[in-house]
């Protein structure tokens, strides 16, 4: 009686093992595919003005609202969005937006200082920077360089600036290069290069012409000042011009945006 008895015990435990193990929880339906499944009909609202919508049916958690998790700022206001994250342990999470990187520099208008570079005509590319902007990655991120802005040309005779008028090619244009980065990354290599040529006669088109040197380039963490600049070749001293740049127009752009290469 008492071996029965063991037997019944050994195998009630041993099939409500089993059954644990392959345990299934449904919500809204009784014959649920995986460990979690939660069924009904889709439905969606709108969240905000964000243009986001949520579906139903969805899970709350209330350790990630807006009361219980500070990752929710106020000035997200009651749109707020957040991205949720696993850690190595499998815990769910947000963060407060220190790991997405925000936009680094967005200017627009009279966004870059005029600067004036002059051809001294000696065979040898000539360049000087037109702006800077220092800024610091915490994650190693794909980053977006972008820029926008005239260029006047004009010859120098004999030291003073007049239209363009002897049928030569101007060679002239615009990059980006760092002077401060983090080990690894060079400090000599230009990026982004947007070179333009420009000739004219009496009867020809004078004026502002634009450049927009754009890079993408994937960075790792750290701090970095990256330069834009402006450059002209004039490869005779019969051949020397100079290039007004960004001087005569205030539809500029100047643009850094980041995002991180693993959320």
């Amino acid at each position: 009686m008492i071996n029965k008895i063991s037997f019944i015990i050994l195998f009630l435990i041993v099939f409500i093992s089993g059954y644990s193990q392959n345990e299934k929880t449904g919500i809204g339906t009784v014959n649920p595919q995986q460990a979690l499944h939660v069924a009904g009909t889709s439905t969606s609202v709108d969240i905000g003005t964000t243009g986001v919508k949520l579906v139903n049916p969805t899970i709350r958690v209330e350790g990630l609202n807006s009361t219980n998790n500070t990752a929710h700022l106020a000035a997200d206001g009651a749109s707020s969005l957040k991205r949720v994250y696993a850690n190595q342990s499998g815990d769910l999470l947000l963060i407060n937006g220190t790991l997405e990187q925000p936009n680094i520099a967005q200017q627009f208008g009279d966004a870059i200082p005029t600067n004036e570079l002059i051809g001294t005509g000696g065979g040898t590319f000539q360049n000087t920077v037109l702006k800077s902007q220092t800024f610091t990655l915490t994650q190693e991120s794909v980053v977006y360089f972008s820029a926008s802005f005239a260029a006047l040309l004009r010859e120098t005779v004999p030291g003073s600036p007049v239209t363009i008028n002897d049928g030569r090619a101007k060679l002239y244009g615009a990059y980006y290069q760092f002077s401060a980065a983090p080990a690894g990354v060079s400090t000599t290599a230009t990026f982004g290069n947007n070179k333009q040529t420009y000739a004219n006669v009496s009867t020809g088109v004078a004026g502002d012409f634009f450049l927009s040197p754009r890079a993408e380039l994937v960075l790792p963490a750290g701090t970095y000042t990256v330069n834009l600049y402006g450059e002209l070749f004039s490869s005779a001293a019969g051949n020397r011009f100079r290039v007004q740049f960004a001087g005569t127009t205030t539809a500029e752009n100047f643009l850094i945006n980041a995002s991180p290469t693993k959320y």
